[in-house]
């Protein structure tokens, strides 16, 4: 059962999908703001193309739309429940098209390319080759663009994550 919840973290569906979900919110709603704030503090220029990777509720999309108000925002994710929630979170921005959601991961960055800025909150855990994900990102962030990547310490994270995740 540990290993099944777990996997739903890396790609979230149906009921219980939803329900890891609104936890992400609760648990990380405040580190993908922190992201934000960070990616906010160190941007050169007016950043005009943004891209997180693995949004899943869509609360570091909110505060991204929020600090960077002239920017064009995109949401990357696998999981079809994650980017339903974000575009619930999101709806105005979606509806006006600053916001758009779609299904996929690290290799749909090179049809948005150049990007600005890059932000991925523990979506780290889940790639099968970092350094490939890595180079990927790198190929589509214009020159001098940034890349934010949150994610927790193993000695960190709750105990079941401890056991679940490489």
């Amino acid at each position: 059962m540990l290993g099944i919840v777990a996997r739903q973290f890396g790609h979230p569906r149906g009921v219980l999908g939803g329900i890891i979900g609104r936890g992400m919110v609760r648990s990380n709603g405040e580190f993908s703001r922190w992201t934000v704030g960070e990616l906010r503090r160190h941007a050169t220029g007016v950043p005009a193309r943004i891209v997180e990777l693995g949004p899943g509720p869509g609360v570091g999309l909110e505060e991204l739309l929020r600090a960077f108000p002239d920017a064009k925002v995109w949401g990357v994710d696998p999981s079809r429940e994650m980017l339903a929630q974000s575009r619930r979170r999101n709806s105005a921005a979606a509806d006006g098209g600053r916001l758009t959601l779609f299904e996929g991961g690290v290799a749909a960055l090179s049809e948005l390319a150049p990007i600005d800025i890059v932000a991925a909150n523990h979506v780290l855990y889940f790639w099968l080759e970092p350094e490939a994900e890595l180079k990927q990102i790198r190929g589509s962030l214009r020159p001098g663009g940034l890349l934010a990547i949150g994610y927790q310490l193993r000695q960190n994270m709750p105990a079941i994550a401890q056991k679940q995740f490489p």
